[in-house]
């Protein structure tokens, strides 16, 4: 073994034994949540309900930090590739699914460059029509836009919802037109005002105005009803195949999970995910979850990284069905 050689060797085995010991004394300085979206919303408040809940499980502050952008792009970017210490993680969603196929400039392999730690909240979402549009259940309102084509208005509020919503549109061939907006409260104040007659959006946002009389909640997505609103029906339930099919593949039930860089050392991923599951069993936790719409899950980096590949075969089949070409 030449000198050069016997310097590396010498170099890895003497830094194995602080690695080690940096893992298990992990964490020693604050830890940063970086969220996707502006101050304010229902996963901004979720992510700092969940890291003031963090402090107390980890020994060290997690500090929310906002980079709202690009469909939570910047965020998603800026977490991928930082240093695999554990000390930059990312507070993600669908997008992790969805930006591969909308966005030319994401260049990030959500499973290469990511360490899925643990799903966090579920986040149940919704059609939902004003009520001046006078519909009550959804063949009542697909009826509706079929008799009045291109005279209805969908409010846009976020990329992959808007995605979704396409993807209804296509599949239902329903001739309605679309609004886009930049975020809940232009488009609910478009709404009000006649502007739009129908939004998907959360179901956390949607059910104080269903509550107050000022829009109707038609259908949850995925393939059971939410626990937030038991008595609205999930799209699976639709007598019609094709909304059917929707139901079970494209109106997917949102999340929201912490996520780390890859090759986050294992010891690391451990800690946060037992620490991020007992956060989420915490009563005090689950109620503020469920005041505001989301719903807490905490499932396993392997069940967590499972959720992503599945979504990411999903939405590329979606995609590719619908003719959507990254811009």
């Amino acid at each position: 073994m030449n000198a050069l050689k016997r310097l590396v060797v010498a170099v890895l085995v003497g830094s194995a034994p602080l690695i080690a010991a940096h893992a298990a004394d992990y964490p020693t300085k604050p830890v940063r949540l970086v969220v996707g979206q502006p101050p304010g919303g229902p996963t901004d408040i979720a992510a700092r309900v969940f890291a003031d809940k963090m402090r107390a499980q980890i020994g060290q502050p997690m500090l929310v930090e906002n980079k709202p952008g690009a469909a939570s792009q910047i965020s998603i970017q800026l977490v991928a590739k930082a240093e695999p210490d554990g000390y930059t993680t990312l507070f993600g969603g669908l997008a992790l699914a969805t930006l591969p196929y909308l966005s030319k400039s994401y260049g990030i392999d959500s499973i290469r460059d990511t360490t899925p730690i643990s799903m966090i909240v579920s986040l149940p979402t919704a059609i939902a029509a004003s009520s001046a549009m006078g519909v009550k259940t959804l063949d009542e309102f697909m009826t509706d836009i079929k008799a009045n084509p291109d005279k209805r208005f969908y409010g846009s509020m976020g990329a992959t919802d808007y995605l979704i919503m396409m993807a209804f549109k296509q599949a239902a061939a329903l001739p309605f037109d679309t609004v886009r907006f930049n975020g809940a409260a232009p488009g609910f104040q478009a709404m009000f005002a006649g502007d739009v007659q129908f939004t998907y959006t959360t179901v956390g946002i949607l059910k104080p105005l269903a509550d107050q009389g000022k829009l109707r909640m038609l259908v949850v997505a995925g393939k059971t009803r939410s626990k937030l609103a038991p008595d609205i029906p999930a799209m699976s339930e639709s007598s019609n195949p094709q909304i059917r099919d929707l139901g079970n593949n494209v109106f997917q039930i949102g999340w929201f999970g912490l996520v780390g860089p890859a090759k986050l050392p294992a010891d690391i991923v451990d800690k946060l995910y037992k620490s991020s599951v007992t956060i989420t069993r915490d009563a005090e936790f689950v109620k503020r979850m469920g005041e505001i719409g989301l719903e807490p899950i905490g499932n396993s980096p392997a069940e967590f990284s499972q959720r992503l590949r599945d979504d990411l075969v999903n939405w590329q089949r979606v995609t590719k069905q619908m003719n959507v070409q990254p811009e």
